[in-house]
């Protein structure tokens, strides 16, 4: 399965949509989440434009800025999470997200400081490469930055996961939502032909899992 330029606006598209409509009725917890992951795939859609039209400066700044984007994922993901726990463990979301926050700052810090001697192994960690750029993968779009490789003080991939999937797992979150985003996680990797490509598709893959909850929860 291959995936275009079109799917990456066509995704953006349906979130967009969706988006608007919770903004409309007040469902700002909802929102939130739906339009930030969204963003992600017109991001994706502008990656296509940039690689094909070989605009080098801009392909960088793509770059940077989906780097900085993945670095605050699991914030959004938490808000949206928040929306299917019981109402007496929402007292905890706060903390979570100020955590989130926090491995944010760190994570774009990666982009500073990076010599041969301390940038980061782009055969272990997705996103992580020689230079920071936008590339065509045999089945999607990649996208890859320059960065520091994980330390004592320099956070690796593995706190988006943490923060993505931990924390809300002892909170009681609904065990269908959280299996669906789980799942279509799994299936982004399942369909890439690497590491790089794996984060791409699963941020295209995360609208529908977003999205179905909507349908669930009514």
């Amino acid at each position: 399965m291959c995936f275009s330029k079109e799917m990456s606006l066509g995704f953006f598209l349906i979130g967009f949509v969706a988006s608007c409509y919770l903004k409309y009725i007040n469902k700002i917890n909802i929102f939130l989440p739906i339009i930030y992951f969204s963003i992600m795939e017109l991001l994706q859609y502008f990656g296509y434009l940039v690689i094909e039209n070989k605009l080098n400066k801009l392909n960088k700044i793509l770059a940077i800025i989906i780097h900085i984007h993945i670095g605050f994922q699991p914030y959004f993901m938490n808000k949206w999470f928040s929306n299917y726990i019981p109402k007496s463990n929402l007292v905890f979301i706060p903390f979570i997200e100020k955590l989130c926050i926090v491995f944010g700052i760190f994570w774009i810090s990666r982009l500073f400081f990076v010599d041969k001697s301390s940038i980061c192994n782009k055969k272990l960690e997705p996103n992580c490469g020689i230079k920071t750029k936008l590339r065509k993968g045999i089945r999607h779009i990649i996208h890859v930055a320059r960065s520091r490789g994980p330390n004592y003080i320099t956070p690796s991939i593995f706190m988006h996961f943490f923060l993505f999937f931990i924390p809300i797992l002892f909170l009681g979150v609904d065990k269908f939502v959280y299996s669906l985003i789980l799942l279509f996680g799994i299936l982004g990797w399942i369909l890439a032909t690497n590491i790089h490509e794996a984060a791409s598709i699963w941020c295209l893959l995360s609208i529908p899992s977003l999205v179905i909850p909507l349908i669930y929860k009514c």
